[in-house]
């Protein structure tokens, strides 16, 4: 019915293409989580879940678990060095 008013035969009508839409509709929340991501080395997805809706983006956690590994960011794990100290009596 929209192709007759228009003029188009339904065949001539087609989806938009790829190149014709937006590059990237969540660039600015990935510039966001990414820079979160490097303030807070040790805070995964579940909190900047909650931070960024703190800071009132409309986001929900599946999306920000799919960005968030999109972007490759990892949780900085703890490494803490344990020396061995050898007893005097071993020696």
């Amino acid at each position: 019915m929209a192709c007759r008013l228009v003029g188009l035969s339904r065949s001539a009508y087609r989806r938009p293409l790829k190149g014709d839409t937006v590059a990237d509709p969540d660039r600015a929340f990935r510039e966001w989580l990414r820079a979160w991501a490097k303030d807070h080395p040790r805070y995964g997805y579940r909190r900047a879940y909650h931070d960024a809706r703190a800071e009132g983006w409309v986001v929900n956690h599946k999306k920000i678990q799919r960005l968030w590994r999109d972007e490759g960011l990892r949780v900085r794990g703890c490494f803490i060095s344990c020396v061995r100290v050898r007893s005097l009596t071993e020696v």
